[in-house]
C-alpha cells in the first residue's frame, strides 16, 4: 500500500475496497482478466484497480459483499475485509478451522451471518486479534494499519500451508 500522489501513507486513514482487491489480485500473481467482463459501472476500466475488480468479481470474492455493491473509493469494514479475505482462502483451497464454504447471500443478516463464521474461523487462525478488550469491531471501517497487519498475517499462515 502506498499513500496518494500529494501524501504520504497514513496508517490511520481507513482502506478502500479497491485497494483490499488490488493487493489479493497481486497476492494471486496477476492473474489475466482476457475475456472478463467489468460487471461495475463505477470501476472506469482505465482504473489501476480495474482488471483486480474483474478477477475478483469473476472469482466470487466480491460478490454479494456488503451492500452487493461495488464502490472501490468506499471504505472497506472489517467484515467485509473478513468475508472477502475468507472467499480468496477458499478460492485458494486454504481451509481455516471453521472456515465457511462457499456462500452468497441475499440481505445484510444473511451477510452478518456468514460474516461470524469467517471472523471466527480468522480469530482460530490467528489473523485477525481482538482489540485489548477482547473484542472485534465488525462493521467500523478498517485502517490501512488494520489492513496491513490482517494480510501479513493471511499471506504468512498461505506460507505456512504451501
Amino acid at each position: 500500500m502506498s499513500g496518494t500522489d500529494n501524501t504520504q501513507f497514513d496508517p490511520n486513514e481507513t482502506a478502500s475496497r479497491s485497494t483490499i482487491i488490488d493487493i489479493l489480485y497481486n497476492v494471486a500473481g496477476s492473474p489475466s482478466v482476457d475475456g472478463l467482463a467489468n460487471p461495475f459501472t463505477d470501476v472506469p476500466d482505465d482504473e489501476y484497480y480495474a482488471d483486480a475488480v474483474k478477477w475478483a468479481s469473476a472469482s466470487s470474492i466480491i460478490a454479494g459483499v456488503g451492500d452487493g455493491l461495488y464502490d472501490p473509493d468506499a471504505p472497506i469494514t472489517r467484515q467485509d475485509l473478513v468475508v472477502i479475505l475468507s472467499r480468496f482462502a477458499n478460492l485458494l483451497g486454504l481451509n481455516l478451522p471453521g472456515s465457511p464454504g462457499g456462500h452468497s447471500f441475499s440481505d445484510e443478516a444473511d451477510c452478518a451471518g456468514y460474516a461470524k463464521d469467517a471472523i471466527d474461523a480468522f480469530f482460530q487462525a490467528g489473523i485477525i486479534a481482538g482489540y485489548p478488550d477482547g473484542s472485534f469491531r465488525p462493521t467500523g471501517e478498517a485502517t490501512k494499519a488494520e489492513v496491513a497487519a490482517i494480510i501479513v498475517r493471511f499471506i504468512k499462515l498461505l506460507g505456512a500451508n504451501n
